[in-house]
């Protein structure tokens, strides 16, 4: 079924690093979540409305991995958050670069 969309997950239980860059990296492909506000409200928004999609993308996983009793932590630190975003929108990152990546910043729910 996942193959079906290009999702390519080879074992039949991937670790949860594997399985959020897989869906990060496809969202970030494919920007199923857009806004069209007016310039005032887009300024007010900063990242969040500058990289919608992305933030949104981050969102929809962060709530997904409560359910493992897990959450990403790049958001606590303002700035790599930023520079996550931005790279989630212009460069082409590939999904074993993601997952590397997220390894530092999926943590356990304290």
């Amino acid at each position: 079924m996942f193959t079906d969309y290009g999702l390519k997950i080879d074992s039949t239980s991937p670790y949860i690093h594997k399985e959020v860059a897989v869906l990060l990296y496809w969202l970030s492909i494919l920007k199923p979540f857009s806004i069209d506000p007016d310039p005032k409200s887009i300024k007010a928004l900063g990242f969040a409305g500058k990289f919608h999609n992305e933030y949104m993308s981050y969102l929809l996983i962060q709530s997904s991995l409560r359910l493992y009793k897990l959450r990403m932590t790049i958001h606590e630190k303002p700035i790599n958050f930023s520079e996550f975003l931005y790279d989630l929108h212009y460069r082409n990152l590939s999904r074993s670069s993601l997952e590397l990546f997220l390894n530092e910043y999926i943590k356990d729910v304290p």
